[in-house]
C-alpha cells in the first residue's frame, strides 16, 4: 500500500510540469504575468480560434502574448480569423509567407502586433502564435 503511495505521489510531481493547465499562474521577477491554458488578466480582444487549446498567455505592461494549438486545418484557422478580427474591432492585413505560414499584422485603438498561423512541428496540427503591443 505504501509503495502504490509513495508511485501516485512520484508520478503527480513530475507530471504536474508537463501538461498545459497544470500549475497556473506564475510572474515573473519582471513583472510579466504568464497564464498557461488559458488567458492572462487584460488579454486583449483578440479572439482565440474556438477548438484551440491555448497553451499559455502573457502579459506585461506593454504587451501581450499567447500560443495555441488546434487539430484544425490551417485553412480553417485562417477562415475563422479572416472573419472574426474584424467583428472584435481589430484591422488586419493577411500575408502568406509560405504554403503553410500565414501572418496577420493586427491593429487597433490601443495594440499593434501580429498572428501568425503555421503548421506545427509534428506536421499535422495548426500552431497559432500572437504578440501585441500598446500604440
Amino acid at each position: 500500500m505504501i509503495k502504490r503511495f509513495l508511485l501516485v505521489f512520484v508520478l503527480a510531481i513530475a507530471l504536474g510540469g508537463c501538461f498545459p493547465g497544470v500549475g497556473g499562474k506564475t510572474n515573473s521577477s519582471k513583472g510579466t504575468d504568464f497564464v498557461k491554458g488559458g488567458a492572462v488578466a487584460g488579454f486583449p480582444n483578440l479572439p482565440f480560434y474556438e477548438k484551440a487549446k491555448i497553451i499559455e498567455t502573457y502579459g506585461s505592461g506593454g504587451g501581450y502574448g499567447g500560443s495555441a494549438i488546434t487539430d484544425d486545418e490551417i485553412s480553417k484557422v485562417v477562415e475563422f480569423y479572416n472573419k472574426n478580427l474584424g467583428l472584435a474591432g481589430w484591422e488586419f492585413n493577411l500575408r502568406q509567407k509560405e504554403t503553410n505560414h500565414f501572418i496577420f499584422d493586427v491593429n487597433n485603438s490601443q495594440y499593434q502586433g501580429m498572428m501568425i498561423v503555421n503548421v506545427a512541428s509534428d506536421g499535422k496540427k495548426t500552431a497559432i502564435t500572437l504578440s501585441v503591443s500598446k500604440r
